[in-house]
């Protein structure tokens, strides 16, 4: 591989050279916006029944940007491990904004009963029984210090659409940390715009050079070699 130098595809170089250097960069960050903000759910109440469609296509456009970010900022790691770090925060910023916003619509402050409790190096969970004699999962993370058969109190959603919560509703907190994440995969993917404009855009090649055009030629009734 010692000598061979990539370059970007064709369709791309071809969008580099037609949109020139600074905007190619902001097309490609705004590309990472257009991909982190319906990822990140917060489309989901303006878009009815294309909430779960939005954010899939998301996600999907996030993956795809891995390659360019990958190919960009070569051979630096920590640039593409950024950008892949801040997309699966991402999801779980998501996850976390759907229970949040479930619960504030719809939540309300009651006592649950610890059924049992499941503990693991990496993980703990909990089942509880609510004050209307039905059973559900807890809360994220477990049930914190209370042990089986302890009474606990959770912000709960009486549809059970969504589990149970230790802390009230913070939406704008997820909501913070989700725009975080989409600004850091942005940064990352102008970075890897510029870095990728230096190592994988081909150098224009220089105009052919031409003959120069013969002399013209002597004018009627004079030989070439007589003044």
């Amino acid at each position: 591989m010692a000598g061979i130098r990539l370059y970007w595809p064709l369709w791309l170089i071809r969008l580099y050279r037609r949109l020139g250097a600074g905007r190619f960069a902001w097309t490609a960050a705004l590309v990472a916006v257009l991909a982190g903000v319906p990822a990140s759910g917060a489309l989901d109440p303006l878009s009815g029944v294309l909430g779960g469609w939005l954010r899939l296509f998301g996600f999907a456009l996030g993956l795809c940007l891995i390659w360019f970010v990958a190919v960009g900022t070569a051979p630096k790691p920590w640039l593409p491990a950024s950008y892949v770090i801040a997309l699966c925060m991402l999801v779980l910023w998501a996850v976390l904004i759907d229970q949040d916003r479930a619960l504030a619509q719809r939540g309300e402050w009651t006592s649950a009963t610890v059924i049992s409790r499941e503990d693991t190096p990496k993980s703990s969970s909990c089942t509880l029984r609510f004050q209307d004699g039905t059973e559900g999962p807890g809360p994220l993370g477990g049930c914190r210090n209370a042990e089986a058969g302890d009474r606990i109190r959770v912000f709960h959603d009486p549809e059970q659409s969504m589990r149970p919560s230790n802390t009230r509703p913070n939406l704008p907190l997820w909501t913070g940390l989700s725009a975080a994440s989409t600004l850091i995969m942005a940064a990352t993917t102008y970075v890897a715009a510029k870095r990728g404009q230096q190592r994988y855009v081909p150098p224009a090649r220089p105009p052919a050079r031409t003959a120069p055009p013969p002399p013209p030629p002597p004018p009627p009734g004079r030989s070439p070699g007589l003044r």
